[in-house]
């Protein structure tokens, strides 16, 4: 049932009459140990920004009675971010303190959006979940400027379909952070200049832009506003018959043109668009076919490899997951063998899991029958009836505490004789409440009325320690160290520090007597208690029946025994019982979770997707063939080429242009003045040249201009009739 005042009244039937008996008043108190309730403390920023720390948050655990419940571990609360329906992030507590989980100094995801955090606790018992906490994480400064959609390689001519002259369409662009969020804002706005430049390969044969394209209009610029972070580039055509190389590649430059940006110092580097320039339609067809299908089978690569990578991910982190748990395991069994289990009992509790669910019983009857042996109680009411589930009555003064030895309980329960029934309550208001609906008979004491700047310090040093050179005997202490109390200790020890002050217990009045004797020679002696029953008041009267406690049997209120210590013992076990119980069905579910993953990497269409990967890549690797077959570099056997060599001109009959690796292809022969015609084959970058070439070279070109072929390395090769010397053709590796 749960807690509250309940009244039992019994009924008998005897033939045609009904006998009621007396009604029996049952209050069924709260229970400390059981959570309730999750409460959230949440500052007023609940934004931040995508990779940075997240606003700091706690959670408490409230029990039953009220109280915040400080028997939860680490591992039983935990905060989860979610997104709409996916789970983002699992964090756990970075402090713990009176039941107090602090979340502080998480890195928030790198995606913006909404998140939802909630708090759950789950022990394996109980499990409960708080209502959520709505966090914005915003977008961090721009830092790229990037399309939503990348655009596939083009091939783009400059005939007279327009479809072939088009570089774009409807291209969007959006200004990004770092880690890949939209930067959606009004203040960003601005233009974005686009500007038309040959590629790195290209430009170092290109020295004037008389070779670059143009767009339609005959502008090599263009201009594009740029609002609230986005850019809309509709169409973007090149101008027919525009001048350009063959076979060269070409990009759009995108620069971005911000106040905002300038305002904050924030550079944003230029996007960059590429495409291949044809003048051939036929070939820009075939180019535009083969880099289609190129695209379709990256794309179709990438998903796989993501599968892949996804499917290796999470079988790492399982991996990772069940290695942490077995960890844990092993400290839980270390737990257990530190709270008086046996080696063999633990070892017995691997082999046979059914050994907890015995030994949790056992405990169990043990706790139970611990629990229930007679041991000293309170018989007063906790507060009036119809106050017991007040949370501003805090509850009788005999309630309040506890006392583990008898001697004490007894002359403590006489001495607080008066103030036992009292009853305590946090406010004025309440405490006249109450004492209006008990008629006026019920001793009341607010919190709110107490002068606490008055009250004795809790750990003040015993006045004997100022004075005296020497250990008095009796042992003596505050008598309020010896009170325990089970709830809302910080208000209990107001109470106890009013009603109680700095009464002193010693053990016998021979010592009580001798320690007053001593203290009042140098400052005043508080009232003095002794386990023996005895009392010394503060003014040093003693004796008679006023100061001698009688028996503890007739006393009408004493202060009730707590639990004894092997009940923590017994709990503490079934804890960790329960808490290897718990880790061993995870540690399993891990297991059962990583060999199915492990029986997905073996199964037959994992590699048949792997081998048909491996296809698509060797495809993709042919079409690069095809497409560098169809689109030569920009040979360097041109007019300008006159600028690397001095006063000589390029000419054989036969020899090829053997590039060296990454660097445009240069003459591989320089001869004189003489030679009247020039031709030559271009040989793919990356390739290597034939084993036998041949070439001629009239006698005058026997001798290379100095510095033409500086650092290389050459061997003759072949000679014609004509060529008598044999330096006079020379191949270059």
């Amino acid at each position: 049932a749960d807690r509250g005042v309940y009244m039992i009244t019994p009924r008998a039937t005897y033939g045609q009459n009904t006998i009621q008996g007396a009604s029996l008043q049952i209050c069924i108190e709260p229970d400390p140990h059981k959570v309730v309730d999750i409460r959230v403390q949440v500052g007023d920023n609940t934004q931040c920004q995508a990779g940075q720390n997240l606003p700091d948050m706690a959670c408490t655990i409230m029990a039953e009675d009220g109280q915040p419940y400080t028997g939860a571990d680490e591992g039983h609360v935990k905060m989860e971010l979610t997104r709409g329906m996916e789970r983002v992030q699992t964090l756990l507590a970075t402090s713990i303190h009176n039941g107090v989980f602090t979340f502080s100094g998480h890195r928030a995801p790198l995606t913006a959006g909404v998140l939802k955090a909630r708090f759950t606790y789950d022990d394996g018992k109980v499990s409960i979940q708080s209502n959520p906490v709505v966090i914005e994480v915003h977008p961090g400064q721009p830092s790229r400027l990037v399309p939503d959609c990348l655009p596939s390689a083009v091939a783009v001519s400059n005939g007279s379909v327009v479809n072939q002259r088009k570089i774009v369409d409807n291209l969007e662009l959006r200004l990004q952070d770092e880690h890949g969020n939209s930067c959606i804002d009004g203040a960003l706005s601005g233009n974005v200049h686009l500007t038309l430049q040959p590629e790195p390969a290209v430009r170092q044969t290109t020295t004037n832009s008389a070779g670059i394209p143009t767009f339609e209009g005959g502008e090599r610029k263009a201009t594009i506003p740029l609002l609230a972070g986005c850019c809309v580039v509709s169409r973007l055509l090149l101008a027919q018959d525009c001048p350009g190389d063959d076979g060269c590649r070409y990009s759009v430059r995108f620069d971005v043109d911000s106040e905002q940006l300038q305002r904050d110092g924030n550079t944003i580097p230029p996007f960059h668009l590429s495409f291949l320039f044809c003048n051939d339609g036929r070939k820009q067809r075939e180019l535009s076919s083969l880099t289609s299908n190129k695209d379709k089978l990256q794309l179709s690569i990438e998903e796989f490899k993501q599968s892949f990578f996804k499917h290796e991910e999470e079988l790492r982190a399982l991996k990772g997951t069940l290695q942490q748990q077995e960890s844990e395991l092993m400290k839980v069994k270390m737990s257990l063998n530190s709270a008086g289990f046996t080696s063999q009992q633990v070892s017995a509790f691997s082999q046979h899991p059914r050994a907890v669910d015995d030994q949790m019983r056992l405990c169990q009857q043990e706790c139970q029958v611990v629990t229930l042996a007679p041991r000293r109680k309170c018989e007063l009411e906790i507060a009036p009836p119809a106050f017991v589930n007040d949370r501003d009555v805090i509850g009788k003064v005999a309630h309040l505490a506890v006392v583990e030895d008898d001697h004490i309980a007894r002359v403590l329960s006489w001495h607080m004789g008066n103030d036992m029934d009292c009853c305590i309550t946090t406010t004025t208001e309440k405490a006249m409440k109450v004492h209006e609906a008990c008629g006026g008979r019920q001793q009341m004491l607010a919190l709110d009325s107490i002068y606490k700047k008055a009250l004795p310090t809790w750990d003040k040093a015993l006045p004997h320690l100022r004075v005296f050179r020497h250990e008095p005997t009796g042992n003596p202490q505050y008598i309020k160290h010896y009170l325990k109390f089970p709830s809302r200790e910080a208000e209990c020890r107001d109470v106890f520090g009013l009603l109680l002050g700095e009464v002193i217990i010693l053990d016998t009045l021979q010592d009580a007597t001798s320690y007053r004797q001593q203290l009042a020679k140098h400052t005043r002696c508080p009232t003095l208690l002794t386990r023996q029953g005895d009392r010394i008041r503060s003014t040093g009267k003693f004796g008679g029946l006023q100061n001698k406690a009688p028996p503890i049997e007739k006393l009408r209120v004493v202060f009730g025994a707590p639990p004894p210590s092997q009940v923590a013992v017994l709990t503490q076990k079934m804890d960790l019982l329960q808490h290897y119980r718990q880790q061993s069905h995870t540690i399993a579910a891990a297991k059962e979770e990583v060999e199915r993953k492990m029986a997905v990497t073996k199964s037959d269409d994992y590699r048949q997707r792997m081998a048909a990967c491996r296809r698509q890549e060797e495809e993709v690797s042919r079409i690069d063939k095809k497409i560098s077959v169809l689109s030569p570099q920009p040979s360097r056997l041109s007019n300008r080429a006159s600028a690397v060599a001095t006063s000589s001109q390029v000419a054989a009959a036969a020899s090829p242009n053997l590039p060296r690796r990454g660097r445009p292809p240069t003459s591989s022969a320089l001869v004189s003045p003489a030679a009247t015609s020039t031709t030559g084959t271009a040989l793919p970058r990356r390739g290597r040249p034939p084993a036998n070439v041949a070439a001629t070279a009239s006698p005058a070109a026997s001798q290379p201009t100095p510095g033409s072929n500086r650092g290389t390395r050459t061997r003759a090769i072949s000679q014609s009739p004509q060529a008598s010397s044999p330096q006079a053709k020379r191949r270059r590796y």
